[in-house]
């Protein structure tokens, strides 16, 4: 393929370019006369700002949720992206309050809500204070849940009257997606880049990005083999105004803020 006949296009994404639900538009008028067949992406970045609690949306996630003595009780965290120990401050808080104003006699007590960063788990004990008054972690009813980031994904009762510790299930994940999708249907169409997605959802993938750096900071994909992941269109392509957006495994589109997304793109005038 001929040099002179290959374009850039740096796709530089503000909040100011923001579409519907987070996604950005962006009009590339310069580029409304060329037909382009072949596209590879070359560059991504930008900052991971996924809270790990969230408050609203599709993945509110943000009570924890437990049963006392018949009665479900939930702690409310605020949205947020918390390390570990930040977590268990506030729900051993929660949890705090709600048994010292439950009236019941004797009065129930948090003992301990520790994390083993060895195990990477979470337990909890319970003091009945002499009575085996009923404490149920309700992981199991409800997935999308702190009890879930904490690793009780099941429903169990606790022993309040021996007053046993209990280790919960599953280790912590305080993590979101271990990848997060690249898409637009403006280069992503009906072949080539686009793929099949969870429970048979169709998505313009231009790229599944690894997100390897912690909250807060810059994540960079960049190309280790440009030619040889290049997709053709035989139809061309016009990209006067291309759609772009990052989006989690489950489709949910990821609203960057007021930060930006990069995206460098090559494309090939001819065949």
């Amino acid at each position: 393929m001929s040099s002179s006949n290959i374009k850039i296009l740096s796709l530089i994404c503000k909040p100011k370019d923001k579409g519907g639900q987070g996604g950005y538009k962006l009009a590339l008028g310069k580029n409304s006369t060329d037909t382009f067949y072949w596209l590879s992406l070359k560059s991504c970045t930008f900052r991971n700002i996924q809270y790990n609690v969230q408050s609203s949306g599709p993945r509110k996630n943000n009570f924890f949720y437990f049963n006392l003595d018949g009665d479900e009780e939930k702690v409310e965290v605020p949205e947020g992206f918390y390390s570990i120990y930040e977590l268990i401050d506030v729900v051993k808080t929660g949890v705090e309050t709600i048994l010292a104003a439950s009236g019941i006699i004797p009065l129930p007590t948090l003992t301990s809500l520790d994390y083993n960063p060895i195990s990477a788990k979470v337990s909890i004990v319970i003091n009945g204070n002499g009575s085996a008054t009923p404490f149920e972690l309700l992981g199991g009813t409800y997935s999308a849940s702190i009890n879930s980031l904490l690793g009780n994904t099941i429903d169990v009762s606790l022993d309040t009257l021996a007053a046993v510790k209990y280790t919960f299930d599953s280790i912590v994940n305080l993590q979101h997606d271990d990848r997060i999708h690249l898409v637009s249907s403006s280069m992503a169409q009906s072949i080539g880049l686009t793929s099949t997605g969870r429970n048979g959802r169709t998505i313009a993938l231009l790229r599944a990005i690894p997100v390897d750096k912690p909250f807060g900071e810059i994540v960079t994909y960049e190309s280790s083999d440009i030619d040889g992941e290049r997709v053709y269109f035989p139809n061309g392509l016009n990209l006067s105004t291309v759609d772009i957006a990052l989006q989690d495994t489950d489709g949910n589109t990821i609203d960057l803020q007021n930060t930006v997304l990069s995206v460098e793109i090559i494309a090939w005038r001819d065949k």
